[in-house]
C-alpha cells in the first residue's frame, strides 16, 4: 500500500469517527461526507475487494445511525422512488446470477450502501441543505493537485494495480491533449472516472453558485477544465457541452425560447456532426477504444438473437467470458468488457433491464430539480462511453440523482450562512 493509500484510509477513518459523535442536528451532513469523500478518494477496483466490502458496509452503518439521530424538517419524508428501487434490485440480482460467493456478497452490501445514501441525500435536501454537491466541488482541489502530480511522479498514484502497461502513464496516451505525459488518474482509479467526477462536481459549483452566490464556487469551478484536460477524457469533454447548452437553455429569464432553439441546435449538431470530429479529435478512429465501442455496439442484433429467456431476462454478469469468447460480443480484440453500460445491460440483465432502467431515468428526469436532471443527462452520457455500474462512484451518483428528491414546484433555494434554507408553502412565494 502507498503512502498517499495510507493517508487516505486515515483521511476516511477519522470523517467517520467525527460523524458518529456529530450533534443531532449535524449528524446527517457528516455521515454524508464520508460517503462522498470514500467513494472519490477510494476507487472500486483500487483495494481488494473484501476490503471494499468493508469499507462500503461500515459507511452504510454509519449512514444508518445518521438517519437515526438526525433531525428532519418537520413533514420531511424518506421516499425513495419504486422503479429506481426495483432497477437496482433487479440489476443486482443479474449480477449475481452464476457469480462467486464473494462477489454475490460485494453486489448486496453495494446495493445497501446506495439505499442508505440515496436515503440520506433525500433527507438532507428535504432539510434544505446540499451536502453530497458541496462534498464533491471542495475534492476538486485535492484531484487537480494528484492529477498534476501524476504527470511527473508515480508516487502521486494512490492505487497502483501491479499492471506495468496501466501504472505506468506513458502507457495510457492522452489523445485530448498529446502535450501531456499521459492520462492522470488522480484518486478515481480510472482516467474516465476521473472526468466524470469533473463534470459532476462542475455542475455541483453551478447549482450551489446559483443558490448562494458564493464566488467561492465559481473559484473551485476553474478546476474543471484542466482535470478534464488531464484525464484525457473525451466523453467528459462532449458530456460537458451538452450540460452547459442544457443549463443554458432552460436558465430562467425571458430569453427562454431563443435558449432553447440555441441549445437545440448545439444538440443536432453534436448527434448529427461527427463528435470527435466536432471536438477536434480527427483520426481517433483508429484508435482501440474506438474500435472495440464500435464493434461492442455493432454486437446488439447478436445479443437480441439469443434464446428468448436470455433476450429478455439477460444471461448474468459470469457470462461475460462466454459472450466474448463465443463472438455473439465482438471488439477490439483481447478486450473483454463492454464500454457501453446500455450494452452491457441489455446482455446481463436483458430487454428488461433496459425498460427499467428507461423507467427509472424518466421517472427521475420527472421527479429532480435542476441538479438531479443535469446529473443524470451527463451520466448518460457516460453510459455510453463505459461500464458506468461496475464503478461505485458513477453509479452511486446515478441511484442518488434519480432517487434524491432535491427540490419540488412549491420549494425555492434562500441563502442562509452556512447552507440553504427551504421555504415551503405559503411563505415560498
Amino acid at each position: 500500500m502507498t503512502p498517499l493509500a495510507i493517508l487516505i484510509f486515515g483521511v476516511v477513518l477519522l470523517l467517520a469517527v467525527r460523524a458518529l459523535f456529530s450533534r443531532a442536528n449535524r449528524v446527517r451532513e457528516a455521515s454524508l461526507t464520508v460517503a462522498i469523500v470514500a467513494l472519490v478518494l477510494i476507487p472500486t477496483f483500487g483495494v481488494r475487494a473484501e476490503v471494499v466490502i468493508a469499507i462500503n458496509a461500515s459507511i452504510t452503518l454509519v449512514l444508518l445511525i445518521s438517519l437515526a439521530r438526525g433531525t428532519s424538517a418537520p413533514g420531511a419524508k424518506v421516499a425513495l422512488p419504486a422503479f429506481a428501487v426495483i432497477f437496482a434490485v433487479y440489476l443486482t440480482i443479474s449480477e449475481s446470477l452464476g457469480s462467486g460467493i464473494g462477489h454475490i456478497i460485494s453486489e448486496w452490501v453495494r446495493l445497501a450502501f446506495f439505499l442508505t445514501l440515496a436515503m440520506a441525500a433525500f433527507a438532507d435536501h428535504s432539510s434544505g441543505r446540499s451536502t453530497v454537491f458541496k462534498s464533491i466541488v471542495w475534492l476538486l482541489p485535492i484531484e487537480l493537485i494528484t492529477a498534476v502530480a501524476e504527470q511527473r511522479f508515480s508516487w502521486a498514484n494512490a492505487w497502483p494495480r501491479g499492471d506495468s502497461g496501466f501504472d505506468d502513464i506513458h502507457r495510457r496516451v492522452n489523445e485530448l491533449v498529446p502535450q501531456m505525459a499521459g492520462r492522470s488518474l488522480g484518486t478515481m482509479g480510472h482516467p474516465i472516472l476521473l472526468g466524470t467526477f469533473a463534470v459532476v462536481a462542475f455542475i455541483g459549483c453551478m447549482i450551489l453558485y446559483r443558490h448562494t452566490k458564493q464566488k467561492r464556487y465559481l473559484l473551485l469551478l476553474l478546476c474543471v477544465p484542466p482535470i478534464i484536460a488531464l484525464s484525457g477524457t473525451r466523453s467528459a469533454a462532449v458530456a460537458l457541452i451538452l450540460v452547459v447548452a442544457a443549463m443554458f437553455a432552460f436558465m430562467p429569464g425571458r430569453a427562454l425560447l431563443l435558449r432553447i432553439v440555441v441549445a437545440l441546435g448545439v444538440g443536432v449538431a453534436v448527434t448529427t456532426v461527427d463528435v470527435l470530429e466536432l471536438l477536434g479529435f480527427g483520426g481517433v478512429q483508429q484508435t482501440s477504444s474506438y474500435l472495440h465501442r464500435s464493434g461492442v455496439i455493432g454486437s446488439v442484433p447478436r445479443l437480441l438473437d439469443r434464446d428468448p429467456i436470455s433476450v429478455m431476462f439477460g444471461s448474468g454478469v459470469a457470462s461475460g467470458g462466454e459472450l466474448f469468447n463465443s463472438g455473439i460480443m465482438q471488439g477490439y480484440p483481447g478486450y473483454y468488457f463492454f464500454d457501453n453500460e446500455y450494452v452491457r445491460i441489455l446482455a446481463f440483465a436483458g430487454v428488461i433491464g433496459i425498460v427499467l432502467l428507461a423507467i427509472a431515468l424518466v421517472n427521475g428526469f420527472v421527479r429532480v430539480d435542476a441538479g438531479g436532471k443535469l446529473v443524470l443527462l451527463a451520466m448518460c452520457v457516460f453510459m455510453a462511453s463505459y461500464d458506468v455500474m461496475t464503478w461505485d462512484f458513477s453509479y452511486a451518483m446515478i441511484f442518488v440523482a434519480m432517487t434524491a428528491k432535491w427540490g419540488d414546484s412549491a420549494t425555492q433555494m434562500t441563502v442562509a450562512p452556512d447552507h440553504l434554507v427551504e421555504v415551503q408553502g405559503d411563505d415560498a412565494r
